[in-house]
């Protein structure tokens, strides 16, 4: 069924989803370590994940309508030269404002292999292996998550924090080698479509307005005229974005689809688990260096059973899904984060190693059962012929989450206790802990809205088949 060629275009399309996820849970294990080594608090080390995660998200529906207009190949050669040229540039960064900014380029480039790599699947590969090769996708993207964490606390420990991102160069290099041997540029692109480019400038700068704000709202004051006026700003924008969207030929987002009580649901409640995750990848590395004294090594180790038991059990669950109500398992899974969460709360600087790991087996299994199988009800609410920008609207969701999840986690952390905790020798365990007890009381009120968010969402009567590509670990 496949060739040589098939098998080299797989191989090019999973390096591109392998060191973009990679970059997304390399760095949280040392956010410690670089708050130290720049002398920064945790509101601006965190924009070393907010940048990457805004460019990712903020511009995810632009390239996806700009690859249909320009060329997906095209695009796709575009983002592996862009994501590996700025990781050069960011491991050669010699202060946080270089890192920050080239971590932002190196979005972009990530967000042009993000809604690119589906259609190069769909149109380069045999559709009857269509169910095989987005399995190997999801193999793919789970395991780059999974051993992102403990390869960062690795090369923290033992290598200079450059080589987090000096690792995608080669990986970069052999994948752009092989785009350009076996994938051409021979599609021809939809001339009689148009770009939304006022829809594009209005929801990135909402979008980065929103989050600016709300990212240096403590470090400048939240009566601040320039704060406020930030909000006020984004929200202007995003309202002159829907009127925009409700009156374009080719809009970036279809704002009728969220009529269906359904689908909005479906979609809160996979906004709602990437804000947990994301944020609590965020979060747990100072709790396990600052406060229990462990290794960056070892806390990497115990943020890996999340992704890995995503990886293990996410199959089972989307088999299961298969034959029972996928709306169970949805919602069982945001139970069992609730659960998770309640056990958290009561983490102290003596708390056994096998209860936090019994916590994140808890999680980790709640996030392998939503994130499996909230996609197949979102995606089954897809209109004919409209699966592209559902699919392109569920990813935009995913990536806003991660990037909120950061940001409210970091607001709510930071505003738990006083002063820098840059410096180690002076940090105050008791107001660590408070911080995240503070942000898991949070989690514990979103994820109940989670719960009742997704028993409502039901799947629809389908006719068509979802890959389970579209969740979470892709």
């Amino acid at each position: 069924m496949f060739t040589k060629k098939h098998y080299c275009i797989i191989i090019t399309v999973s390096l591109a989803v392998f060191i973009t996820n990679l970059d997304m849970s390399i760095v949280n294990i040392a956010l410690p370590t670089l708050a130290k080594d720049f002398n920064v608090d945790t509101g601006v080390v965190s924009r070393i994940l907010i940048t990457y995660l805004l460019a990712y998200c903020g511009l995810l529906l632009p390239f996806g309508s700009l690859s249909d207009i320009k060329g997906t190949v095209k695009i796709f050669k575009l983002g592996l030269v862009v994501f590996t040229v700025s990781s050069l540039l960011c491991g050669i960064s010699s202060n946080i404002n270089m890192l920050i900014i080239f971590r932002f380029i190196q979005g972009i480039g990530g967000s042009m292999l993000l809604s690119t790599f589906g259609s190069i699947i769909i149109q380069y590969l045999p559709p009857e292996g269509m169910g095989r090769v987005f399995g190997l996708m999801s193999i793919f993207g789970g395991g780059s998550i999974a051993i992102g964490a403990p390869l960062g606390g690795f090369i923290i420990r033992y290598l200079p924090w450059h080589w987090l991102f000096f690792i995608n160069i080669p990986i970069g290099i052999i994948a752009l080698i092989l785009a350009s041997l076996n994938l051409d540029s021979k599609e021809k692109p939809a001339k009689e479509q148009t770009f939304d480019l006022k829809g594009s400038i209005l929801s990135f700068s909402g979008l980065i307005l929103f989050l600016y704000a709300l990212n240096s709202g403590g470090e400048r004051g939240w009566t601040s005229p320039f704060i406020i006026g930030s909000f006020m700003l984004a929200f202007i924008f995003l309202i002159c974005f829907v009127i925009i969207e409700k009156n374009h030929k080719n809009p970036l987002l279809d704002i009728n689809l969220f009529r269906n009580i359904y689908f909005s649901l479906g979609l809160l409640a996979n906004l709602i688990a990437c804000i947990i995750l994301d944020g609590s990848n965020f979060i747990f590395p100072f709790y396990f260096e600052l406060v229990r004294g462990f290794t960056s090594d070892k806390a990497g180790l115990l943020l890996m059973l999340f992704p890995i038991l995503i990886v293990f059990v996410g199959p089972v669950a989307g088999f299961l899904s298969d034959r029972i109500d996928p709306r169970i398992m949805s919602t069982g899974g945001m139970v069992f984060i609730m659960i998770a969460s309640f056990f958290i709360l009561s983490f102290n600087s003596l708390t056994s190693l096998s209860f936090i790991i019994i916590s994140f087996l808890i999680m980790g299994a709640g996030f392998a059962l939503f994130f499996t199988t909230n996609p197949v009800v979102v995606l089954s609410h897809a209109p004919e012929n409209r699966e592209g920008i559902v699919n392109a609207i569920n990813s935009f969701d995913i990536y806003l989450g991660s990037t909120l999840g950061i940001c409210i986690f970091e607001l709510i952390f930071s505003m738990s206790f006083s002063g820098n905790i840059t410096n180690t020798g002076s940090v105050d365990g008791q107001n660590i802990l408070r911080g995240l007890h503070n942000v898991f009381i949070f989690v514990s009120i979103i994820s109940l809205t989670g719960v009742i968010a997704s028993v409502i969402a039901k799947k629809a009567v389908m006719k068509k088949t979802v890959h389970r590509s579209s969740g979470r670990l892709l």
